[in-house]
């Protein structure tokens, strides 16, 4: 183990199955812990950072494993939703005639109505109505940030979906019994 965390020290990088051992096999942490202090107080000494991400886009051209953006993550597609395949939960999409699997769909506001996907959506005045847990009248399905209504705000968006996430396990936990 000391192997790939003197390799990670030294290079920077890790092969996925390397990242797999390295934290699966946790009996050198206290080497691992060290090594990272000293990389830390070498680049950053004791002063303290804040760092905080701002999306301008949803495009990115970097494929870090840690992040939900990363660019072998998400699919875009260009045209107008027409279908949302799926009985139980999302599969897919039908968009520009071509049909695209999918585990989450995200609509722009710009897009197709959500009620127009979705029949039987509760909505009003162009926004899904939503509970104080993001659930929407149809079981299973959750809505958050803009398309829930105002304010048209990050901050919004990232708490309710933070909400409609928790919402979300705890129905497929009920699912489980």
């Amino acid at each position: 183990m000391r192997r790939l965390i003197d390799k990670l020290a030294l290079t920077h990088s890790l092969t996925k199955e390397e990242w797999i051992s390295l934290i699966a096999d946790r009996p050198e942490q206290e080497y691992l812990f060290a090594k990272a202090r000293r990389a830390a107080q070498t680049y950053y000494g004791n002063a303290v950072f804040i760092r905080g991400l701002i999306e301008f886009t949803s495009y990115c051209k970097n494929n870090c494993f840690y992040c939900g953006i990363r660019r072998d993550n998400v699919r875009h597609t260009v045209g107008y939703p027409t279908e949302i395949l799926g009985e139980d939960r999302a599969m897919g999409i039908i968009c520009g005639g071509e049909t695209v699997a999918a585990d989450g769909i995200f609509c722009l506001r710009s897009c197709v109505a959500p009620a127009a996907l979705l029949p039987g959506l509760k909505a009003a005045d162009g926004h899904i109505q939503t509970d104080r847990q993001q659930r929407t009248n149809l079981p299973g399905c959750f809505a958050a940030g803009d398309c829930t209504g105002r304010p048209y705000q990050y901050a919004k968006a990232v708490g309710e979906g933070n909400v409609a996430l928790h919402s979300a396990l705890e129905y497929l936990k009920k699912l489980e019994v």
